[in-house]
């Protein structure tokens, strides 16, 4: 069975029925990620690196926090395996073990001190360093968090025990970069991930000047990005940066595939790409995967609209969508992903 993102129900409640021509209620601009909106406080904060009489402590700190989580994750894990065991899923047992392995590994690391280079001790640290040291402990510890969460639930699957050792390799090359940027001799400006694929759940983005939590953020095999909303919208975010606001849609095509062509009332589409719809998905439950066929159809009056298939025989859900202006670009009259 095919599993879509966005799920076809998503936006139903939460941003009130489509318009009668599947026209999208409201569309705005897309800042960046706003203040996390999340239940724990942050292991780090950039003041405190940057402070010379509290760096020292405040880079302690961050690591006691982040083996903590580290720890209550492979207590999650463990409980995993148990059921795994219990339900007689020993193969996947078995791939858990090799997970916990990786996973102490981690615990392991973060329990030592960490050597750091004179860069670190100096009086004023280096432009965007005491940002990207905090960004990296927020984006090590959210790793965590979602592995704990990826690993609750009932008995695990094949796609459970893969979907943690994925986190726990992300977890693992955070750790890595943070090692590697502390211990070197001098400051090297590190690539800050930006867009849409840096949002997390439970963070926040601009749209239209209003702050909205994130739900759920899909990284597609393709190369883009989209983020579910808690109001119901959908950003989405192709490989060059453009973006499109969706909203959920009564209109679309009757069947699957989509004709080239498709009239509806208000605007004639046609087609601009389409695949399989493979996605790893971040959400308030943790890592799933999912994959449905998709397309995406550009609108002669500059509308979007994104087909997904939600069971095989049906026809397929449909989102409409305008482009969103970014600054470099409104991404209008552009087929997004065309080559």
């Amino acid at each position: 069975m095919t599993t879509p993102w966005p799920p076809p129900t998503h936006g139903a409640t939460a941003a009130g029925a489509a318009s009668a021509d599947g026209t999208p209620a409201g569309a705005g601009t897309v800042g960046t990620a706003g203040t996390a909106d999340a239940d724990a406080p942050p292991p780090s904060t950039a003041a405190g690196y940057a402070d010379a009489a509290r760096r020292d402590a405040t880079e302690r700190a961050a690591r006691a926090a982040l083996a903590a989580a580290a720890r209550t994750a492979r207590d999650r894990v463990g409980d995993m395996q148990r059921r795994g065991v219990d339900a007689g899923r020993m193969a996947e047992a078995a791939r858990i073990e090799a997970v916990l392995g990786r996973l102490n590994r981690v615990i392991d690391r973060l329990s030592s001190p960490t050597k750091s280079g004179p860069w670190f001790a100096a009086k004023a640290l280096p432009a965007d360093a005491a940002a990207w040291l905090a960004d990296a402990d927020r984006r090590l510890s959210l790793a965590l968090g979602e592995l704990a969460t990826t690993a609750a639930g009932g008995e695990p699957t094949a796609a459970d025990v893969q979907a943690c050792d994925g986190v726990v390799g992300d977890a693992a090359a955070l750790l890595d970069g943070r090692r590697d940027a502390l211990a070197a001799r001098d400051w090297t400006p590190r690539a800050v991930q930006t867009g849409l694929a840096a949002v997390a759940p439970g963070e926040q983005v601009s749209d239209d000047g209003r702050f909205q939590r994130v739900v759920e953020v899909a990284r597609f095999a393709r190369g883009d990005v989209g983020v579910s909303l808690a109001d119901g919208l959908v950003l989405w975010e192709d490989r060059d940066g453009r973006r499109i606001t969706f909203e959920a849609a009564a209109a679309g095509a009757p069947g699957w595939p989509p004709p080239p062509v498709l009239e509806l009332a208000d605007d004639t589409f046609r087609a601009a790409w389409s695949d399989d719809g493979a996605a790893v998905v971040r959400g308030p439950t943790g890592r799933r995967s999912v994959a449905a066929p998709r397309a995406f159809m550009a609108g002669d009056a500059g509308g979007w609209l994104w087909l997904a298939v939600a069971r095989p025989g049906d026809g397929p859900a449909a989102w409409r969508g305008v482009g969103v202006d970014i600054g470099a670009g409104d991404g209008q009259g552009v087929i997004p992903g065309a080559e």
